[in-house]
């Protein structure tokens, strides 16, 4: 799958719950067995209450992304403050990649908590800045855009 066309798919999974190709939403973050990816049976992520207030976020809207090699994000979905998707399950070793869609103003990735190091730096208002990160570590990492925190604009993998 390409990586655009994961875009396109996850958002619309992030908005209204649909499958994603090869990655589907997963369970909803209570504890229930997740399916598809790469790791049948496995409990779903619980991201806490980081992403309560986050745009575009649903607890059923988790992308199972897992057993992919790379996944694809937007940054500046959903009218220009949201990460699209903003929540994804992946596997250790799986290439993320922020794709800035030029709307919104000037956004970055920051590492809130959690094992990835997030860091894209200064701020970009470009709809062609990428900022890629490979992801070794297990765990929850949760992250924002430093401009927009307080809008919203915050987002999680796991």
């Amino acid at each position: 799958m390409k990586r655009r066309d994961f875009v396109r798919a996850a958002g619309g999974a992030t908005a209204a719950g649909a499958a994603v190709g090869a990655g589907q939403p997963a369970a909803a973050a209570s504890g229930e067995e997740g399916g598809g990816g790469g790791g049948e049976g496995e409990t779903v992520p619980a991201f806490g209450s980081f992403l309560d207030d986050a745009n575009g976020y649903s607890e059923d809207g988790i992308v199972d992304a897992r057993g992919e090699d790379a996944v694809t994000i937007e940054v500046g979905a959903g009218g220009g403050f949201a990460f699209g998707p903003a929540a994804i399950w992946i596997s250790p070793g799986t290439t993320v990649t922020w794709e800035w869609t030029g709307e919104g103003g000037a956004h970055n990735v920051v590492a809130n908590d959690g094992p990835a190091g997030l860091d894209s730096g200064d701020p970009v208002e470009s709809g062609s800045y990428e900022y890629e990160f490979t992801d070794d570590d297990a765990g929850i990492t949760t992250y924002y855009c430093s401009p927009h925190q307080s809008q919203g604009m915050k987002g999680a993998s796991a």
